[in-house]
């Protein structure tokens, strides 16, 4: 994953020669010299599953269980996140199924668990995951349909004491919605 201002990865791999499955780049905006709260992740819905083609697997409660765990390594830390959305959200204020999550990063307290509220009851599956606003998350983010839309897959990062496997039975629980 490279950073730099967003559309320079949109046609570059992440040497920066031309390529046209462009890289996964973080959001231009997130500073990483302190712990970020969310981490916003961009790359391409190729419908050779390459870059982010893969995220509609997603839809697919066996997949999600099977998947539900990501782990995602910065610079300064390691990380594993836990799925608890998988939707299809409008970028445009007004629109039916919008939810604001690029300002998630920085956002306040209870504005931010609406937006977390939103992309739970926008997702694809009934994911049984449990989300606060102080939670770090991590949302990688692709194109979906129209040009105001986006198929993001929220997940946030593993508690103290949790694990892939103490998880396992509560995401048995996830549905099809």
């Amino acid at each position: 994953v490279v950073q730099r201002d967003n559309p320079y990865y949109l046609k570059r791999d992440y040497l920066g020669y031309h390529n046209a499955n462009g890289a996964l780049f973080l959001e231009e905006s997130i500073s990483l010299k302190t712990r970020p709260d969310a981490y916003i992740i961009f790359g391409h819905n190729m419908k050779t599953g390459d870059m982010f083609g893969s995220l509609r697997l997603y839809e697919d409660v066996g997949y999600y269980r099977r998947h539900a765990v990501i782990d995602f390594n910065a610079l300064y830390e390691d990380g594993q996140y836990v799925v608890f959305s998988i939707a299809d959200v409008d970028t445009v204020q007004g629109m039916r199924h919008y939810a604001p999550f690029m300002q998630l990063p920085g956002m306040e307290e209870k504005a931010r668990a609406a937006c977390i509220q939103k992309l739970q009851d926008y997702s694809l599956i009934y994911a049984p995951i449990a989300v606060s606003p102080e939670d770090q998350l991590l949302l990688l983010v692709t194109c979906e349909g129209t040009e105001e839309s986006r198929r993001v897959v929220a997940a946030r990062r593993l508690r103290e004491g949790e694990t892939e496997e103490t998880l396992s039975a509560l995401l048995q629980n996830a549905r099809k919605r």
